[in-house]
């Protein structure tokens, strides 16, 4: 009966070594898992706001005429404008525009992100005698493929594969982009428009004007190089 009383000692111990050994695997696998998760979460946000710390220039345009007559409503405005990606490469021949007005607004859609920083995209342009809700839109211009091409990088391959180098950002602005194409309100965005004005000063006719943009939703117009 001793012997036998032994036996089930022994056993006794190896089951507890071993449910101890399993669950010391359990630990060790789930926090080398969370370590993982975290880790990819982490070097996301920096990816994303890798993108977004260095100043773009998504916009660039040139007011190329400006009649001025007695009647308000005959000054118009002649102006150009173009579209360029976050390494600098033009997305999109220039559009030129016909505006109605002495003073031109450039409108911009601003999307607050959790972390801090702030997404900008060109959404329309208006005047003093255009209202804003009668604006031209002007969002569509820089789209590839649903993407909207002013946060992205070009590849070797061209513009049919711009991509900021993460797929969830992609997919993020993407969304965001498909609203603004639809003219939807967004959650967490507002508007901000810059212009010239008559008693500051008017755009130059034939110079070149970048709209300059920074990470956290400032936006000023530079004279081009």
């Amino acid at each position: 009966m001793a012997k036998e009383k032994k036996m089930h000692k022994g056993t006794f111990f190896v089951m507890v070594f071993l449910a101890v050994l399993a669950t010391c695997l359990i630990v060790e696998y789930n926090t080398l898992f969370f370590s993982t998760f975290l880790d990819n979460r982490i070097e996301k946000h920096k990816t994303d706001i890798h993108y977004l710390k260095a100043e773009s220039y998504p916009l660039h345009f040139v007011i190329t005429d400006r009649k001025s007559t007695n009647t308000e409503k005959e000054d118009v405005i002649s102006a150009k404008v173009s579209f360029y990606t976050a390494d600098n490469i033009m997305i999109t021949e220039p559009s030129t525009y016909i505006i109605r007005g002495k003073e031109v607004f450039f409108d911009f859609i601003i999307v607050e992100k959790k972390e801090g920083s702030k997404l900008v995209f060109p959404y329309s342009i208006f005047s003093d005698t255009i209202a804003p809700d009668d604006a031209i839109f002007i969002a569509p211009l820089y789209n590839i493929k649903g993407f909207p091409a002013i946060f992205g990088r070009s590849k070797a391959t061209g513009l049919s594969d711009i991509s900021t180098g993460s797929n969830e950002f992609d997919k993020e602005l993407s969304a965001i982009y498909a609203d603004i194409l639809k003219r939807k309100e967004l959650k967490n965005s507002y508007g901000n428009a810059v212009h010239d004005t008559c008693k500051l000063g008017a755009f130059i006719v034939g110079q070149e004007y970048r709209v300059l943009v920074h990470t956290k939703g400032g936006i000023e117009i530079v004279m081009g190089e």
